[in-house]
């Protein structure tokens, strides 16, 4: 498997991204790569650009990735809600646009949630799904006043603020906070793995060219961070994971903060799921984990295995 280095992911993620007109609203969205076509749907405070890094495994190793912008963020206008519902109604909007009958999907975290919605409500459109870290139940550590406290405008600006100066301090400094904050590992193990990171090319651009994207026109995914943190909770009452028919890879880390109980219920309740537990991983384990390079070779076969149109 070929991984970019920093050098060329910060080139795709700082591209152009355009805009297709849909009956739901205009979807912004950028792509890269060749070959069969997978659909990437980012995590809370992303967009086009994140949704293309997440997905570097595949657009350097014979994929055509399609990255939108989920609605309330950069350049995809939230327009009537963004519930995860509508959302993936918009997504296969969006393949519509593109005249793509049907692909693979990936989605991480709250782009996982609506990446299930697609797969329940447009079974012809998903021929394969992988869930990264993705939530399927209400309890996700924080309770919703929490969560939609830390979601006004200026908690995330400081948030932002404080990301952005560890960026510009060293790649290290913001793994430590990025593995930190989304895991339950000890401190000693952080500043290891945190070390290791900033040393390996793949890892460090995934910490700089993709998480690090959060604090780029941040104000721009403020309204789709909020869609997330209010409009989600409902469907994580009941999540369609019953109605998924397609074959579905879940991806959690073992020290994964939201806790792998959400993995086990979607490995459960999806039909022909297959679930991947990445030891001692963290929210972001299939990019920084030890073995990130052997966990993305293996997403990237198993998608392979399951045909895309």
């Amino acid at each position: 498997m070929r991984a970019p280095d920093i050098a060329e992911m910060t080139l795709r993620v700082s591209g152009r991204a355009r805009t297709a007109e849909t009956p739901l609203g205009p979807v912004e969205h950028a792509e890269a790569g060749d070959g069969p076509v997978l659909l990437s749907l980012h995590p809370a405070m992303g967009g086009w650009d994140t949704g293309l890094g997440m997905a570097a495994a595949f657009w350097s190793n014979g994929w055509r990735v399609i990255a939108p912008s989920r609605p309330g963020y950069l350049g995809t206008p939230a327009g009537t809600g963004g519930d995860p519902a509508r959302q993936a109604d918009r997504m296969a909007a969006l393949l519509d646009a593109l005249a793509i009958d049907s692909c693979a999907v990936v989605g991480h975290c709250a782009g996982g949630i609506v990446g299930y919605e697609l797969a329940a409500r447009h079974p012809d459109r998903v021929t394969s799904l992988v869930l990264i870290s993705t939530p399927t139940a209400p309890d996700i550590g924080v309770s919703p006043g929490v969560l939609r406290v830390a979601m006004t405008r200026p908690m995330l600006a400081m948030l932002m603020r404080r990301d952005r100066a560890l960026l510009g301090s060293s790649v290290e400094d913001a793994a430590r906070r990025m593995i930190g904050d989304d895991s339950t590992l000890g401190e000693t193990v952080v500043e290891r793995l945190a070390r290791r990171v900033a040393a390996d090319p793949s890892r460090a651009a995934y910490v700089t060219s993709v998480w690090g994207r959060r604090t780029v026109r941040s104000p721009e995914r403020f309204p789709g961070a909020r869609l997330d943190a209010f409009e989600a909770w409902d469907v994580l009452e009941d999540p369609p994971l019953a109605s998924v028919g397609c074959p579905t890879l879940v991806i959690h880390g073992g020290a994964e903060p939201l806790g792998v109980a959400h993995a086990e219920r979607a490995a459960a309740r999806i039909p022909d799921a297959e679930l991947r537990v990445i030891p001692q991983g963290s929210h972001h384990a299939l990019w920084v984990s030890d073995d990130a390079a052997a966990q993305q070779a293996f997403a990237l076969d198993w998608v392979r295995s399951h045909p895309s149109g």
